[in-house]
């Protein structure tokens, strides 16, 4: 059970995401920034309630619509917003951009571009971890757009064959880029797939922040003890209505 310190802490920890996500639409807005923002609007409460159930020494990989990870990671927001700038002081030193940077100094593998890329990294740093026998856990998010992609089903096999402590967050806004998830999948529900694979698979509500941060701790729990990986679909859609502070 959360308490209210914490309860708050999540609350601005979501507002804060939104804030930086709209700030970095400013900027794209303004010709400020290059490229894409891929927008993590209306996800907040997957972020932050993901992230608030790890430990600091787990580890996670995101995708493209990753800004809002990066922040609920613990990210220090200055050196996030250089890189998005392509600045120096950014945490690829500018290079990298909005989506493809990474630091491993607070847990973040990297994020990219390329759909469903970084499910197998996540799945493959979960299995340096049960290799060198630590406890720590590995969150893999990604896309419903991504959850189609031959890498994923290999991951998710292996992690099911080998028992890794992975947890893979489908964010399910529905609709990928621009496909229904209804014209792109023949089940009701991606989690379905968990089992097939041997391992647990869970759907929830992804704009309940409490119900991601019990679903992810349970998940964490189990990997840490050997039960292996955990399938959370988190259902949501994004947004694009600017909230005034």
């Amino acid at each position: 059970m959360l308490d209210t310190a914490r309860r708050i802490a999540m609350l601005r920890q979501m507002v804060q995401v939104r804030a930086f996500e709209e700030k970095l639409d400013e900027l794209y807005q303004k010709k400020a920034m290059y490229g894409s923002t891929h927008s993590y609007r209306g996800q907040e409460a997957i972020a932050v309630g993901v992230c608030a159930a790890l430990e600091p020494k787990d580890l996670i990989a995101s995708y493209h619509r990753g800004t809002g990870h990066l922040v609920a990671k613990g990210a220090d927001l200055y050196t996030l917003l250089c890189e998005c700038m392509g600045r120096e002081d950014g945490y690829s030193k500018g290079r990298g951009g909005k989506m493809h940077m990474g630091d491993m100094g607070f847990g973040f593998i990297g994020n990219t571009g390329t759909v469903g890329g970084t499910v197998p990294t996540a799945t493959g740093a979960a299995l340096a971890a049960k290799t060198r026998g630590s406890d720590e856990v590995v969150v893999s998010f990604f896309g419903d757009g991504a959850a189609n992609q031959g890498v994923v089903h290999e991951s998710m096999n292996l992690a099911g064959v080998w028992k890794l402590p992975v947890i893979y967050v489908c964010e399910n806004n529905q609709y990928a880029m621009t496909v229904s998830l209804k014209k792109s999948v023949a089940i009701e529900h991606l989690s379905e797939r968990g089992p097939a694979y041997g391992f647990e698979g869970k759907t929830i509500d992804g704009n309940d922040v409490e119900a991601v941060y019990d679903a992810t701790r349970a998940a964490a729990a189990k990997g840490r003890s050997g039960g292996g990986a955990t399938f959370l679909e988190c259902v949501t859609s994004r947004r694009w209505i600017k909230i005034r502070y």
